[in-house]
C-alpha cells in the first residue's frame, strides 16, 4: 500500500467520525501548536508565554463553540418547486416565450 492510500483512508475515517472526535482532534492540534510555541519562547520574556496560553484557551473555546454551532445548524431543507398548472410548467421549463395563445 502506498502512503497516499493510507493517508486517504485515515482522512476518510475522520470524515465519517462523530463530531466530538473531530472537535477533540482540532483542540489537540491547537494545544500542540501552543506547546511548540511555548518551547520556542522559553528564552523570551515570560509575558509572551502568558499571552500564548491565554490565546490557546480562547482558541480551544472557539473550536468548541464553532463545532457546536455547526452541529446545531446542520439540518438543511431543500424545497422542491411547486407547479400549479400547465402554464407555470412551461414557464418553469423555460418555454414561456414559445407558447402561442389562441382566441377562440
Amino acid at each position: 500500500m502506498s502512503a497516499t492510500t493510507l493517508f486517504s483512508r485515515w482522512v476518510e475515517s475522520f470524515v465519517d467520525a462523530p463530531w466530538i472526535v473531530t472537535a477533540l482532534l482540532k483542540m489537540t492540534i491547537v494545544l500542540m501548536i501552543a506547546w511548540t510555541l511555548h518551547f520556542a519562547l522559553r528564552q523570551a520574556n515570560p509575558r509572551w508565554r502568558v499571552i500564548l496560553w491565554r490565546s490557546a484557551i480562547i482558541g480551544v473555546l472557539a473550536v468548541a463553540t464553532l463545532d457546536a454551532v455547526r452541529i446545531a445548524s446542520l439540518s438543511w431543507e431543500i424545497a422542491s418547486p411547486v407547479i400549479r398548472d400547465a402554464n407555470s410548467l412551461s414557464e418553469a421549463a423555460g418555454c414561456g416565450l414559445f407558447r402561442a395563445q389562441f382566441d377562440g
